[in-house]
């Protein structure tokens, strides 16, 4: 058994083989990742761009009180020959560019418009309410960088591009297995010692989200031969997830199926409550994690181990999410033998900080807690953290939300 740090390093020293990249529509693209750097094919803004509905003037030419001609009016999209000379306004709208001559913008409502001239109430200062040609973006610039997964943030400067369409790694392709005799699917009705199989349905989520593409096998019986002919029928996968049978139980046939396979197994347990029983192993190109059956221990391993291998084989640069440093809202305490990843949300304070809440759960089958989870709190074996307690809190973080990460597992 191995601890939590040295786990995630094994999983951050998996040798991967790059992604290929494909081209997807820009709405398609949000939780992927770059594989190439956008380019911007001119400046931005490409002109000196206003920014309020006024009048664009000369700022040294403003009195307050004295009438400037109104020589012409442009609206936004309007290529104008108007110049601004000494004397003189020009009535302008918001997103039209600047006219020659002029280095200010008046708000309107700091105008007084009377037949054909204006006065200013105010004396404005050079460059307001100007967005300046190429403050933003020169012709040439890659404001993006290859890695990066795609954010709702950044689709509007994407679109600005002209991204119609975006290079993004190709998704890795996640086979999705779980075993067990008892196990039936959602459309059934469960018989007496028979429940629905749920690890599926919350992995493909899970997947999804780290920017993977899910793919769900039939449930397998407790049998060796029909899980490893799962497993060998899944070859086609970067990723297999196999739930169940992880542990050293009469019907816990993990271990016999990898060996079977050609796997080589990195570790078999890890020093955590819950989710102790997990398995990584390789063959060949392809990765094997074998996680806990309970719904519990299969969610928590998978954003401790499984999430940044997905990210890192979806081309992510930075897998690792940063954890955070936060207070406790009641006391937790983990056993002595193994660290406590708690399933906990996150609470309100007073004056907007935000506090870690440990949530009660009744075991590793309690989905009405997993529903609530926004974070995990990590405490040592053996400590107890008290109420206000500052505590090491792991997000619980999709591929599209921006959230920090590192290149490697943080300690």
């Amino acid at each position: 058994m191995i601890a939590l740090i040295e786990a995630q390093r094994r999983v951050s020293g998996l040798a991967l083989r790059p992604p290929p990249s494909e081209r997807v529509p820009l709405a398609a693209a949000i939780g992927r990742t770059l594989a190439e750097a956008p380019r911007s094919d001119r400046d931005l803004p490409p002109f000196d761009r206003v920014t309020m509905d006024g009048f664009a003037v000369r700022a040294g030419d403003v009195e307050v009180g004295r009438p400037l001609r109104v020589v012409a009016a442009i609206a936004a999209g309007e290529a104008s020959t108007a110049t601004v000379v000494a004397g003189s306004a020009v009535r302008i709208m918001t997103g039209a560019p600047l006219p020659a001559g002029a280095d200010a913008v008046v708000p309107i409502e700091e105008a007084d418009v009377d037949a054909g001239s204006v006065r200013f109430r105010r004396i404005p200062t050079a460059g307001q309410n100007l967005h300046r040609r190429a403050c933003d973006l020169r012709e040439g610039d890659r404001p993006l960088a290859a890695g990066r997964r795609i954010t709702p943030a950044m689709v509007p400067l994407l679109a600005t591009l002209g991204c119609a369409e975006v290079a993004v790694a190709r998704a890795p392709r996640v086979a999705l297995l779980a075993t067990g005799s008892e196990l039936v699917e959602l459309t059934q009705r469960p018989q007496a010692a028979q429940i629905r199989e749920s690890n599926r349905h919350a992995l493909a989520a899970q997947v999804a989200s780290a920017g993977a593409l899910p793919l769900p096998l039939p449930i397998v019986r407790d049998d060796p031969a029909a899980i490893v002919a799962a497993v060998r029928g899944a070859a086609a996968a970067e990723v297999v997830l196999l739930t169940g049978g992880s542990s050293v139980g009469d019907f816990d046939f993990a271990h016999d199926v990898l060996a079977t396979v050609g796997a080589t197994v990195l570790f078999d347990a890890v020093r955590i409550k819950p989710g102790k029983p997990v398995i990584l192993a390789r063959c060949g190109e392809q990765v094997l994690f074998c996680l806990p059956g309970n719904p519990v221990s299969a969610f928590v391993t998978f954003e401790l181990l499984v999430r940044p291998l997905l990210e890192r084989l979806a081309g992510a640069a930075e897998a690792w999410p940063w954890p955070l440093a936060l207070p406790l809202a009641r006391s937790v305490k983990a056993p002595a033998e193994r660290d406590l990843l708690q399933i906990a949300r996150l609470v309100p304070q007073a004056g907007g900080a935000l506090a870690a809440e440990p949530l009660r759960s009744s075991g590793s089958g309690d989905l009405v807690t997993i529903a609530a989870a926004a974070a995990l709190i990590h405490v040592p074996r053996g400590r107890e953290l008290g109420a206000g307690e500052t505590a090491r809190v792991v997000p619980l973080v999709a591929s599209a939300d921006g959230w920090p990460r590192a290149l490697e597992p943080i300690e």
